[in-house]
C-alpha cells in the first residue's frame, strides 16, 4: 500500500470518528472533505486563501469615508428610517465606530447566507427593499468589506422584526491571514434574547485610521443624496424619512458632528413660513438671524386696483416652510459640501395628505418658475431652487381642491394649482428681496446697470479725444516754450482736431448703421452657438430611442414579472437621461430669450454638462468622472449660458468619435477647471484615437474636421458627419470673450486635451449680478 493511500484512508477513519460523534466538530469535517477532494487525481477545484478578505477590503473600498457611507446605504437598503453614527475615542487610530440603524434587521439565515456569503446574489434578485420599496442604494457585496477596510474587529447585533430573538455575530479579521483557507475560518453566531428593537447595530473596534470632524462631515457628503432634505409635517408617511446624524464622543461627551440639521439648516440665511386657512386667506413670516431680522405674520395674497388684500378664490388649507441658502455665505470649511447637497435637492417639493406628489421639487423641476425668472435677470439677487430647500403641505382629503393628472404625475393646472403657485412663488421673492436689501445689494434690473454698448463706447472716446487736444492746445500757450515749438505744436493739434472731427462727423452718420450691424453680428453668434447646441442635443436625445423602443417591446412581449423589472429599471434610466437634456438646453435656451450675458461660475457649468452626459455616457462604455474643480466662485466675465453648452457639447461629440474610431468599444472623458491669473480655465480630455500632427495647426479652420464619412449601418456616433464648423464657432465664441482655445499635452492616459481660458469676471460684474 502506498503512502498516499495510507493518507487517504487515515482521512477516511478520522471522517468516520467525527460524524460518529454526539457534537460534530463542523471544522474538522471541512478541513478533511477539502483534503480528499484534493486526493482526486482527475479533478481540480479553485481554492480561496484567507488573505483575499484584506486584498478585497483595501482594493474595493479605497477611502475610509465611502467604507462608513457603504455601511450606511446598507442601513437605507434595510428600511431604516434612522441611523445613528458614533466615533468614539477616535482622534488617533484604535478608536471604535458604532453605527445603529431601525431597520429589517437579520434573520439567523439573513445573517449566514446573506452578510458571510461572497457576491450575495440578494440585490440582484430583489432591487427593491421590502417594506418601503426603496431602490437599493449600497453597492452588492460591499458592506462586510468596508467593515473590514475601517477596523480589525467587528461585532454585529441584530434583530429581525419577525423574530423573538435577535442573533450576534463577532469577526476578527486578524484570522484570515496568508496561507489559509477561506472556507475553514469559522465564525460564531450565538443567539441575543435581550435585544427587544428590531435593527442592526455595527460596533467596529481597533480602527485603522483617525477620525476628525472634518473626515467625520466628508461621510454626510457620501450619502447626502439620500437624506430626506427637509423636516416633515406631521402627515408624511415614514417611508419617506430617512434620516443620519453622526456623532462624535471623547471622554464621555457626545458632540453632533452632521445630520441635516446641523450642516444644512443651521446655514440657511433665512427662514419663511407660509399658510393659507380654510377661507383662503394667506398670511407669510420669515425671519434671519444673521441679519437680525424678525417679520412676523401678515397678511399676503391677491390685490385688486384698490389695493386691498383679498382672499384666494380656490386655495384652502395648505402650508408651506422654505430655507434660503447664498453660496458665497456659507462656512468656508463645508461649503462644497453644503452647496453640492443644495444642488441635488434644492427646490420646493409638494406634499399632498402626506404623500409626496412627483415631480415637485425634484432637481429637474422649475414649477413656481425661480430658474427662469433668474436666467432672465428678472430677479438679480441669488434666486434659484439651488438656493432654497423646502416644501408645501396640501390637505385636500376628498380631492376637492387639487386634482392629480390622469398619470398620477403631478396636478391638474386648475386655479387653485395657479394661486398656489403665485402664493408661493410671490412670497419666496418678497423674502429674497428684502433679504438682497438688508446685504445692500441692488435687486432689480435697471437702465444703470446695463453695460454700455461697444458703438456708444467709440462716441463716448472721439468726446473725450476732442477735449484732450483743446486741453494741450490750451495748455501750450501758458507755457514757456520756443516759439517754433508752439507753432509745431498748434499745427499737430490743429490736424489732430480736423481728423477728430472728421471721424467724429464719419461716427454721427454711420452710427446707427454701426450699431445694427454689431448688434447683428452679435444676434448671429447666439444663433450660431444656440444652433450647435441643438444639433448636438438632437443628436444625443436621437441614441436614446432606440433603447426606450427595445424596453417598450420587451415589457410588452414578456410574460415574467422579473424581466419586466429590470426592463423597466432600463426605461426610466433612458426616460431620466432625456429628461437631464431637456432640462439643460431648456435653461440655456430660457437664458437667452433676454440676450443679456452674466458671468458663469464655471464650477456649476462644468458639473450640469456633467451630470447631463454622464448617462448617456455610461451607457456607451464612456468613463467621465466628476468634474475636477480647483477653488470656490470660479467667475468667468458675462457670457450666454448657451455659449458653454456649445462649446462643451461640441467637445464632448468630438470625443466620442475619436473614442468610436479606436474601436476599443470603451473609452474615458476627463474634465478640469480652476483659475490660473487672470483667467479661468476648463480642460477637456480623452483617450481616442488623437488629432493627427498634419492638421493640429489647422484645427479651428472652417471646414477642416476628423470624422469620416458615416456608415449608416454603424454606430450613430458616426452619423453625426463633422462639418468642420463645429471648433471654428467654439474658437469664435472663446476669442469673442477676449478668451483662448488650444491643444496642450494630455494628462496620463489621455490622448487628446483642449484647453479653454477665459477672462475673470471683474468686480463691477460681480457687484452687477450680485456674486
Amino acid at each position: 500500500m502506498s503512502n498516499e493511500t495510507k493518507r487517504i484512508a487515515h482521512l477516511k477513519d478520522e471522517m468516520y470518528k467525527i460524524l460518529s460523534d454526539n457534537e460534530i466538530d463542523s471544522d474538522r469535517v471541512l478541513d478533511i472533505a477539502h483534503k480528499l477532494a484534493q486526493s482526486v487525481p482527475d479533478r481540480t477545484r479553485f481554492s480561496v486563501d484567507a488573505s483575499l478578505i484584506n486584498r478585497l477590503g483595501r482594493e474595493l473600498v479605497t477611502r475610509k469615508e465611502i467604507a462608513v457611507a457603504e455601511l450606511i446605504k446598507n442601513s437605507y437598503d434595510a428600511d431604516a428610517t434612522e441611523v445613528s453614527v458614533t466615533f468614539l475615542d477616535t482622534e488617533n487610530s484604535g478608536g471604535t465606530l458604532i453605527i445603529e440603524d431601525d431597520g429589517n434587521g437579520m434573520s439567523r439565515n439573513q445573517l449566514i447566507s446573506g452578510f458571510m456569503r461572497l457576491a450575495s446574489t440578494e440585490k440582484i434578485h430583489e432591487p427593491y427593499s421590502p417594506k418601503f420599496k426603496r431602490l437599493r442604494a449600497g453597492k452588492k457585496g460591499i458592506g462586510r468589506f468596508a467593515t473590514q477596510r475601517l477596523g480589525r474587529k467587528l461585532m454585529i447585533s441584530t434583530k429581525s422584526q419577525n423574530t423573538r430573538n435577535g442573533f450576534e455575530l463577532e469577526i476578527d479579521w486578524n484570522k484570515f491571514e496568508t496561507d489559509k483557507e477561506l472556507f475553514l475560518i469559522s465564525q460564531e453566531v450565538r443567539e441575543n434574547s435581550t435585544r427587544e428593537s428590531g435593527g442592526t447595530t455595527l460596533k467596529i473596534t481597533n480602527l485603522e485610521d483617525a477620525w476628525l470632524d472634518e473626515d467625520i462631515k466628508r461621510v454626510f457628503r457620501y450619502v447626502a443624496d439620500l437624506l430626506q432634505p427637509f423636516k416633515l409635517m406631521k402627515h408624511t408617511k415614514k417611508s419617506d424619512k430617512f434620516e443620519v446624524k453622526i456623532y462624535h464622543e471623547d471622554d464621555q461627551q457626545k458632540t453632533e458632528v452632521a445630520s441635516v440639521e446641523k450642516l444644512i439648516y443651521e446655514n440657511a440665511i433665512a427662514i419663511i413660513n407660509g399658510d393659507v386657512n380654510s377661507i383662503g386667506r394667506g398670511e407669510i413670516s420669515y425671519s434671519s438671524e444673521r441679519y437680525r431680522v424678525n417679520v412676523p405674520k401678515k397678511e399676503f395674497g391677491f390685490k385688486d386696483d384698490q389695493e386691498k388684500t383679498l382672499k384666494f378664490s380656490s386655495l384652502r388649507n395648505i402650508k408651506f416652510v422654505a430655507y434660503y441658502f447664498i453660496q458665497d455665505e456659507l462656512p468656508k470649511n463645508s461649503k462644497s459640501l453644503i452647496w453640492n447637497f443644495l444642488r441635488e435637492n434644492g427646490g420646493i417639493r409638494i406634499y399632498r395628505n402626506g404623500f409626496k406628489v412627483p415631480p415637485y421639487g425634484d432637481s429637474k423641476n422649475d414649477w413656481l418658475s425661480l430658474d427662469q425668472r433668474a436666467a432672465r435677470r428678472l430677479i438679480l439677487v441669488p434666486f434659484k431652487n439651488q438656493n432654497f430647500i423646502g416644501f408645501v403641505e396640501i390637505v385636500d382629503v376628498d380631492g376637492d381642491i387639487f386634482e392629480e393628472t390622469s398619470s398620477r404625475e403631478g396636478l391638474l393646472e386648475n386655479t387653485a394649482y395657479k394661486e398656489l403657485q403665485s402664493f408661493v412663488g410671490n412670497a419666496l421673492e418678497e423674502l429674497v428681496v428684502f433679504i438682497g436689501a438688508e446685504r445692500g445689494r441692488k435687486v432689480r434690473p435697471t437702465k444703470s446697470l446695463q453695460t454700455t454698448p461697444p458703438i456708444d463706447r467709440i462716441g463716448i472716446a472721439l468726446e473725450r479725444l476732442d477735449k484732450s487736444i483743446d486741453l494741450v492746445v490750451s495748455e501750450s500757450k501758458n507755457k514757456k516754450l520756443p516759439e517754433v515749438a508752439k507753432n509745431a505744436l498748434s499745427q499737430i493739434a490743429e490736424i489732430a482736431k480736423e481728423t477728430a472731427e472728421t471721424t467724429k462727423s464719419l461716427f454721427e452718420e454711420h452710427k446707427d448703421a454701426i450699431r445694427v450691424t454689431l448688434e447683428e453680428v452679435e444676434m448671429l453668434r447666439i444663433l450660431a452657438s444656440l444652433g450647435l447646441a441643438i444639433g448636438e442635443f438632437t443628436h444625443e436625445t436621437k441614441t436614446l430611442f432606440p433603447s426606450l423602443k427595445t424596453a417598450a417591446d420587451n415589457i410588452a412581449n414578456s410574460a415574467s414579472l422579473d424581466e419586466i423589472h429590470i426592463m423597466a429599471i432600463e426605461m426610466k434610466r433612458n426616460v431620466d437621461s432625456l429628461t437631464d437634456y431637456l432640462s439643460y438646453f431648456d435653461r440655456s435656451i430660457a437664458a437667452n430669450t433676454q440676450r443679456d450675458t452674466k458671468p458663469q461660475d464655471i464650477n456649476q457649468v462644468l458639473y450640469q454638462f456633467w451630470k447631463t452626459i454622464y448617462p448617456s455616457a455610461k451607457v456607451r462604455g464612456i468613463s467621465v468622472i466628476e468634474p475636477e474643480i480647483h477653488g470656490y466662485n470660479l467667475l468667468t466675465t458675462s457670457m450666454h449660458p448657451s455659449e458653454w453648452s456649445s462649446i462643451l457639447f461640441n467637445l464632448y461629440t468630438n470625443s466620442l468619435k475619436a473614442i468610436y474610431r479606436t474601436r476599443r468599444g470603451n473609452g474615458k472623458i476627463f474634465i478640469k477647471g480652476g483659475k490660473e491669473g487672470r483667467y479661468i480655465f476648463a480642460e477637456f480630455a480623452d483617450d481616442g484615437d488623437g488629432v493627427k500632427e498634419k492638421i493640429r495647426d489647422k484645427i479651428f479652420n472652417a471646414f477642416i474636421t476628423t470624422s469620416q464619412i458615416p456608415n449608416p449601418l454603424e454606430d450613430p456616433i458616426q452619423g453625426l458627419q463633422g462639418s468642420g464648423l463645429g471648433l471654428k464657432i467654439v474658437k469664435d465664441i472663446v476669442e469673442s470673450r477676449k478668451g483662448k482655445i488650444y491643444l496642450i499635452g494630455a494628462p496620463r492616459g489621455y490622448s487628446t486635451c483642449f484647453r479653454i481660458e477665459i477672462p475673470v469676471a471683474t468686480n463691477e460684474e460681480k457687484r452687477e449680478y450680485d456674486y
